[in-house]
């Protein structure tokens, strides 16, 4: 067995709010190796954030570590001292955060903050040869993640790239100081395929270089079950199960990872309705006395009403679930598969797909373009050099019928999100027409545009960057019946 360099035992997590405290997690253990990659997986709202936030002393104000140990090696993450803390994070543990965009200051250029990450743990603040190397070796690492034109760009502001790029950016300095511990939160979920598999082969090749541990949070049962050796899977604050990724994806015990199994797409299944979980994850101020899942769970029984079981270990598995649980009360002959009950469910309340039907042509893009000029620089102004510009759409044609959807599918930076701007007229075409319903949009003025709003709507890439910090949810929900006038 090789060297444990993470051992998280009972870890318990309570967030304080005014109606009490809230329990995220519950009892939380597990083991990481020297070289292993420990994969977590489970709905939102399942803990897997307040997890790994934790594991670095991250938690917001109201939250704190209530129970349990982490240790990082032998020393006790949960006592060290701020000046502990600020040694360790990011030599020894990095994290590559699940939302780049806040993760990124937004007033510094992103070389400026990839030197400066570099500074804080080898010095050289203030010495030119050192910053100097520190800026060759961020724009290596910006290559080596798939950064184009890293030279040149990593003088650019964070808002001046796309969520992909951001991602890449975050990823890039998570891996500059070379960390014994990863974390990673989601960190492909926004991009593209050819750049994930890119950036997982990366990770394989940290740990074979420099066996470099990482504990993987993703919901992507695929991503998993490539790079993981090891599996947790988590539900309403707790693990519900663990194993190896081989064990737990061909034979899972638990009926929720039953049921998320069986909610993976699947070409097999294409033209289906894609299975799902009723209900949804408990409240952490109204959990069950018993099991968690219990309301959602088509095995229930009164006995999984009672307290809640620790958890039945079976050589390098667990299992939190009564089913297997030897000395309980559970009877085994009604237990049916999660899975195979959820499709059978699914046929028989949707019986046939119902043949869709496509209507006119509702938007039209006919030679759609739309370019960013480069900004000048002192440089270029000395030098009266000649401004090119960015050809982020250039000469798209498109339409959409009515009733119909329409797949966009390209590397990050390819246009995706620009075309889709332009489409909604909120980013300005440099040239070509776009018409809704017969209607030119880019002949349009602002108070045209707005009424046209309440159909047309744009679900954007980065929903915490859309959302307003300062507002409640429900003034964010009310809000457009008050702009269009809606009673």
């Amino acid at each position: 067995m090789s060297e444990r360099v993470l051992t998280v035992e009972d870890l318990d997590v309570t967030y304080h709010v005014r109606s009490g405290a809230l329990p995220a997690l519950r009892g939380v253990s597990f083991e990481l190796h020297r070289g292993e990659i420990l994969g977590i997986v489970g709905e939102s709202g399942c803990g897997k954030s307040t997890l790994s936030a934790s594991l670095l002393r991250l938690l917001p104000a109201n939250g704190e570590i209530s129970g349990g140990r982490i240790l990082l090696g032998d020393r006790d993450v949960t006592t060290m001292s701020h000046r502990e803390l600020r040694a360790m994070r990011g030599r020894e543990i990095a994290m590559i955060f699940q939302d780049p965009l806040t993760s990124l200051n937004p007033t510094f250029r992103v070389g400026t903050q990839l030197v400066a990450a570099q500074q804080a743990h080898r010095g050289g603040e203030g010495d030119r040869d050192r910053t100097s190397e520190f800026r060759r070796r961020a724009i290596e690492m910006l290559t080596t993640v798939g950064l184009p034109d890293a030279q040149e760009r990593i003088d650019y502001f964070p808002h001046q790239f796309s969520g992909g790029m951001r991602q890449r950016i975050m990823i890039a300095m998570a891996l500059l100081l070379k960390p014994d511990l990863l974390i990673a939160d989601e960190a492909t979920s926004a991009l593209d395929v050819t750049l994930q598999a890119q950036i997982l082969e990366l990770f394989r090749e940290l740990r074979q270089e420099r066996d470099t541990s990482m504990v993987f949070i993703s919901h992507d049962i695929g991503v998993i079950s490539e790079i993981c050796d090891r599996l947790v899977v988590m539900y309403a604050g707790r693990a519900v199960e663990q194993g190896t990724v081989r064990e737990v994806l061909s034979d899972p015990k638990h009926p929720y990872t039953q049921a998320l199994l069986a909610s993976v797409p699947s070409k097999d299944r294409r033209g289906e309705r894609l299975a799902t979980i009723p209900g949804r994850v408990p409240s952490l101020s109204e959990l069950p006395p018993g099991c968690d899942f219990a309301e959602r769970c088509p095995q229930v029984q009164s006995v999984c009403r009672e307290p809640v079981l620790e958890g039945v270990h079976t050589a390098d598995r667990m299992v939190r679930c009564l089913i297997h649980d030897p000395t309980s009360d559970y009877d085994a002959s009604q237990v049916t598969l999660v899975g195979q009950a959820a499709v059978q469910a699914k046929q028989e309340a949707t019986g046939e797909e119902p043949e869709r039907t496509i209507g006119e042509v509702l938007v039209r893009a006919r030679d759609l373009q739309v370019h960013f000029p480069d900004r000048h620089t002192l440089a270029s102004r000395i030098l009266r050099k000649k401004l090119g510009a960015v050809r982020a759409v250039d000469g798209i044609d498109l339409e959409i019928h009515r009733g119909e959807i329409v797949g966009l599918v390209g590397e990050s930076g390819s246009g995706k999100t620009t075309l889709g701007r332009a489409i909604l007229g909120l980013e300005p075409a440099t040239g070509g027409e776009i018409s809704y319903d017969g209607q030119d949009l880019t002949a349009m003025g602002p108070r045209e545009l707005l009424r046209l709003r309440r159909r047309m709507q744009m679900i954007f890439q980065d929903a915490h960057a859309s959302l307003s910090p300062r507002r409640r949810v429900g003034q964010l929900l009310t809000e457009p019946y008050v702009i269009h006038d809606i009673p």
